[in-house]
């Protein structure tokens, strides 16, 4: 009982004893929760999740053609020069995307991957023959 009243703090293993044990019981209530919540959001990640490497490689074409595409719009250029060294590229400060513009894009790059990983995705399930699909 002493040990209890002690002002000696406590040893790091059991510290470390116990936020694991925290961690587990979180992480089972987590997926207990995930688990109960099945909507269009869930749904719309659940495709991103089933094919994660071809999201991976399409997301740096797409974003980099949408950063050529913009700066084409807004400066008659592309300054492909900017992208030379990506991502330590230094674009002068009066030519860099307000935030506002910076959301758009993002989000019509996010509906753009979408529909690409969906399709992909619909071409994996129905082509389980060609077994390298699962790989992308």
């Amino acid at each position: 009982m002493k040990q209890l009243s002690s002002d000696a703090p406590q040893s790091i293993q059991s510290v470390d004893i116990l936020r694991g044990l925290v961690m587990v019981l979180m992480a089972i209530d987590h997926v207990r929760v995930v688990e109960r919540a099945k909507n269009w959001f869930t749904n719309a990640l659940a495709v991103f999740g089933r094919v994660p490497m071809f999201y991976y490689l399409m997301h740096i074409l797409l974003i980099h053609i949408s950063a050529l595409i913009v700066n084409y719009l807004r400066e008659g250029a592309s300054h492909q020069e900017w992208y030379a060294t990506a991502p330590f590229a230094g674009v002068p400060e009066a030519n860099r995307w307000p935030l506002s513009l910076l959301y758009l894009v993002f989000l019509i790059d996010v509906a753009i991957l979408y529909v690409k990983c969906r399709w992909y995705d619909n071409y994996k399930k129905s082509h389980p023959e060609k077994g390298w699909l699962k790989y992308l």
